[in-house]
């Protein structure tokens, strides 16, 4: 008697899963850089957000202060924000006119970084 054998040609070769996860990694390998560029670029973003904030809040201090109490600041560390420092800078171009500059700097990614904003204050009397 004579068998026949059949053999069966179900499943995938392993050439076949070779390729498909060539081309899974093709695929993959983009949407994780653009995912890592988004990422770094948030955190860029909120690093310069909260010295924007922190900027602001010292230009609102020296607004506040009288015009004669108006003066310089060496740099100096934010209390709560440990990696930021601020300093306060006074010009004056002209009599009873004050330009005020406040600088924020900070570390992002290992390079420094820094926002400033300036106003004029006047003598008003």
């Amino acid at each position: 008697m004579i068998k026949k054998v059949f053999h069966s040609h179900n499943g995938f070769t392993l050439l076949e899963i070779l390729i498909t996860i060539a081309l899974l990694a093709a695929g993959i390998i983009p949407i994780i850089t653009v995912l890592s560029t988004g990422i770094s670029a948030e955190r860029s973003i909120e690093s310069r957000a909260v010295a924007l904030a922190l900027a602001m809040e010292k230009m609102e201090g020296v607004r506040d202060t009288a015009y004669a109490g108006i003066a310089a600041v060496a740099s100096t560390a934010v209390a709560s924000f440990t990696d930021y420092s601020y300093k306060i800078d006074v010009a004056s171009p002209a009599a009873n006119l004050k330009q005020v500059t406040v600088t924020v700097t900070w570390v992002f990614k290992g390079a420094n970084q820094a926002l400033s904003l300036s106003t004029y204050v006047a003598n008003v009397t």
